[in-house]
C-alpha cells in the first residue's frame, strides 16, 4: 500500500478511536438515572449518531433507495412490534452503515464482545452475540431476538452467516426465521453493494480495515425492500423467499454505484 493510503488509514483509525471514546463517555453520562425504557431510547439515538459519524470518518458515500425521507428505517411496524432486518454481508463497513440507516440491534459473532473498544460499544448497545458453532448459544440468541421483537425492537441479521465477496447472495441460515414465525413480525429485506473491492476476503480484520479505510472515498449502494410476514411459510421457506428478495435488492444496490 502507498504512503498516502497508510496515512489515511492512520488518521481514520485515530478519529475512530476518538469518536468511539467520546460516544461511550457521552452515553454513560446521559444514561444516569434513566429508566430501562429511557435507556433503550437513548441507545437508539446514540447508535444512529455514532453510525452517521463513522460513515463520514471512513469516507462512505451511500446511495440509498427504499429509505424514508428522514434517512432512517424504523425498527418497529405500525403496531409497535419489532422488525427483522435481513441482509447480505460483504464488509466490516456494513455494520457502520446499518447503524446509521436501520433502527435495531445486530446479531454478531460472540468474540466481538471481547474486542478492545469495539466490544465495549457492542455490549453497551445491546448487541446479540452468538457462537454459531454452539447450538445452545444459537438457541439462546433466538430467544433474545424474540424478546426484543416482542418488546418493539428490531433485530438486524446477516443471514448468510459470514462475509462473502461479490454480488451472489449465499444461502440463508433458516434458524433466525423462526423469530418471524413465532412473533408474526415483519421481515424487511436489505441489499448492499460496494463500488470496487470493499469485500472482506482472505485477510485479517486489521488488514481488511487498513485496505478499505485507505480509500479516499467508498461508494455504497443500499437498497431496502418491502416488508413481508411469514404467513404459512416455515423457516426454510422463509429463508428461501428472503434470499430471493435480498438478491434482487443487491442487484438494485449495484445499479446505484
Amino acid at each position: 500500500m502507498s504512503f498516502v493510503t497508510d496515512a489515511r488509514f492512520g488518521v481514520r483509525a485515530a478519529l475512530f478511536a476518538a469518536c468511539t471514546t467520546g460516544t461511550l463517555a457521552r452515553f454513560d453520562f446521559e444514561r444516569r438515572k434513566k429508566t430501562p425504557q429511557e435507556e433503550q431510547a437513548l441507545i437508539r439515538v446514540t447508535m444512529r449518531r455514532y453510525g452517521d459519524q463513522l460513515t463520514r470518518i471512513f469516507g462512505l458515500d451511500i446511495v440509498q433507495t427504499g429509505v424514508p425521507a428522514d434517512g432512517f428505517v424504523p425498527g418497529a411496524d405500525s403496531e409497535g412490534k419489532g422488525r427483522l432486518f435481513v441482509m447480505n454481508h460483504r464488509s466490516s463497513l456494513d455494520i457502520l452503515i446499518t447503524l446509521g440507516l436501520l433502527e435495531g440491534k445486530h446479531v454478531s459473532r460472540a468474540d466481538l464482545a471481547e474486542w478492545p473498544l469495539v466490544g465495549v460499544v457492542a455490549r453497551r448497545a445491546g448487541i446479540l452475540f452468538v457462537d454459531r458453532e454452539n447450538r445452545r448459544s444459537a438457541a439462546a440468541v433466538v430467544s433474545k431476538m424474540i424478546e426484543n421483537v416482542e418488546n418493539g425492537t428490531a433485530v438486524i441479521i446477516f443471514a448468510e452467516g459470514t462475509t462473502f465477496e461479490g454480488d451472489e447472495v449465499r444461502p440463508f441460515k433458516p434458524g433466525a426465521f423462526a423469530v418471524a414465525r413465532r412473533t408474526g413480525c415483519e421481515i424487511v429485506p436489505v441489499g448492499i453493494a460496494y463500488e470496487g473491492n470493499a469485500s472482506f476476503g482472505e485477510e485479517s480484520f486489521l488488514e481488511h480495515m487498513r485496505r478499505v479505510s485507505g480509500a479516499k472515498k467508498t461508494r455504497v449502494g443500499f437498497a431496502v425492500g418491502q416488508p413481508f410476514r411469514a404467513g404459512k411459510l416455515d423457516s426454510s421457506e422463509l429463508a428461501i423467499r428472503a434470499h430471493g428478495e435480498v438478491q434482487a435488492l443487491v442487484h438494485q444496490a449495484r445499479g446505484l454505484v
